[in-house]
């Protein structure tokens, strides 16, 4: 009887980015979470669709890494109704205590930005209305955004994805502190994407080699915001 190797089935795809925007000329890292899979993922079929330019790169590491910092700055005073995004929802400045409303993700601003940023970290850990897989922490004026674990997001959120909105970059600034803890995936060369939004996307496959997290890179090349899809197929 002749040997029959069988191929394993595809694993479902998770969606990381839904169709999100991301600002002109901004990066963004995205996370696939292999040990969901099995401790032996040989690679990841990393799924891009995009409207605009770009470059992908490929990282690897042994442990969760994603982390940001959101920092107000006490010389320029966030303003009334300024907004920013934060993983597809929209945050916005409020400066009347009572219109300061959590379920319309408004928080209270009172022109100090000592108090307006402790506000606004409440607001983003707010267990309804914040955001979900990210937790969000406090010292002086800058808030420190790291991953957190929970039932429904394994290992947090699979990104930090920050859009400017309205607010001046002045006035709330966001820095992406991934990056310094990546390990870059030589194998995988870098890939000079195209707009490719008449389609589902474009595959690009990334070795995993067993290790626990592989992670894609994204910059937006172009002068306007892309409106963003990532979806990660992990097999075993």
């Amino acid at each position: 009887m002749a040997l029959r190797i069988a191929t394993p089935p595809v694993t479902p795809e998770k969606v990381l980015i839904d169709g999100k925007g991301l600002d002109a000329s901004k990066i963004v890292y995205v996370r696939a979470d292999c040990t969901k899979i099995g401790p032996g993922t040989s690679y990841v079929d990393w799924r891009v669709k995009a409207n605009k330019a770009s470059t992908i790169l490929a990282y690897r590491t042994r442990t969760n890494v994603l982390g940001g910092t959101i920092t107000l700055d006490d010389g320029a005073d966030v303003d009334d109704g300024d907004t920013f995004k934060l993983n597809g929802l929209t945050f916005t400045a409020e400066s009347t205590e009572d219109d300061a409303d959590a379920a319309e993700r408004k928080y209270y601003i009172t022109g100090t930005a000592a108090d307006d940023i402790v506000a606004l970290a409440a607001l983003l850990n707010d267990a309804t209305y914040g955001v979900p897989g990210l937790q969000f922490t406090v010292a002086s004026l800058v808030i420190t955004i790291t991953p957190k674990a929970t039932t429904a997001l394994p290992n947090g959120a699979p990104t930090i994805l920050f859009q400017q909105g309205t607010s001046a970059a002045s006035e709330i600034a966001f820095a992406n502190t991934t990056l310094a803890s990546l390990v870059r995936d030589s194998s995988f060369t870098s890939v000079t994407g195209a707009d490719n939004s008449t389609t589902s996307g474009t595959i690009y496959k990334q070795s995993a080699d067993g290790y626990p997290f592989c992670w894609l890179g994204y910059t937006d090349t172009s002068s306007a915001e892309t409106t963003l899809t990532i979806g990660a197929t992990i097999h075993p």
